[in-house]
């Protein structure tokens, strides 16, 4: 089998552990909600009140993309916390994850200050080079971008099933990364293709509606529109919670040579 068709396997495998724990895809959809809300509630008074240049709206908006890291690294630990009790034989509940997350705040802020600040210097860095060298500039910016989400791919469980401090995750992280690195490059990329083309399929109805409610069909068009909507949303969940079941196994993988419940037959290389 080669390193693709491993790769859709482990894919596979990775939706049927969220078959059998479907509450992992409310976990993203509560969080893009609380996301949605906090974007509206700075974003809006700074717009209506014309403050877009003000230097407190910086710091507001430098405070909203700390926030914003928080909530999805925060969410990022109750998935891999449940996923991690299912592929261990357990039988999880969605308390289980915010237990894990509540008792490992103080990691999931440092953590979300790193790479909040770390995620704006990369922005920066892009945006200078795209400026300065075009679209070679591109190109190093996306690998370092890539180095960097593959130097932490294993941040969160080691910060919640370790409890190392900061630096020492960063290197452990690392470590685990070369040990599985290839099974963590290509099946996190081919779960991205997997993913990206099913949300190309709900752009479908997207457009569809959209044209009928352009056309004159607003009714029809609506309707339409909230399916693609929907379908959409759910795309977005699978999504997530799949990486983050991945990121479990492989975890499990890397740190203990056995295969995790729910991956029986899945070949795991590096």
């Amino acid at each position: 089998m080669g390193a693709f068709g491993r790769s859709w396997k482990m894919t596979k495998l990775s939706l049927g552990v969220i078959r059998k724990d479907k509450e992992l895809l409310l976990l993203p959809i509560i969080s893009a909600i609380v996301m949605v809300l906090l974007v509206v509630s700075v974003v809006a008074p700074i717009t209506y009140f014309g403050a877009l240049d003000n230097p407190g709206s910086v710091g507001a908006y430098l405070a909203l993309y700390f926030l914003l890291a928080f909530i999805s690294i925060y969410f990022n630990v109750c998935i891999i916390a449940i996923a991690n009790i299912r592929l261990r034989g357990g039988n999880p509940t969605i308390k289980d994850g915010f237990a894990v997350a509540n008792r490992h705040l103080g990691s999931i802020v440092k953590w979300a200050l790193i790479s909040a600040t770390v995620g704006l210097l990369l922005r920066a860095l892009r945006n200078y080079l795209e400026r300065e060298a075009g679209f070679l500039g591109s190109i190093f910016a996306w690998v370092a971008e890539t180095s960097w989400a593959l130097l932490t791919f294993f941040m969160v469980p080691v910060l919640i099933f370790e409890e190392r401090p900061m630096r020492e995750a960063f290197a452990r992280s690392g470590e685990l990364f070369k040990k599985t690195w290839g099974e963590t490059f290509v099946s996190g990329f081919f779960l991205g293709i997997v993913f990206l083309l099913f949300f190309l399929g709900a752009l479908v109805p997207l457009a569809i509606g959209v044209y009928l409610i352009l056309s004159g069909s607003v009714l029809i068009g609506a309707i339409i529109l909230i399916i693609g909507v929907s379908l959409m949303v759910i795309i977005g969940s699978m999504w997530v919670a799949a990486q983050g079941v991945l990121v479990a196994a492989l975890y499990i993988y890397a740190t203990e040579k056995i295969i995790p419940d729910g991956f029986e037959g899945a070949k795991f290389a590096a």
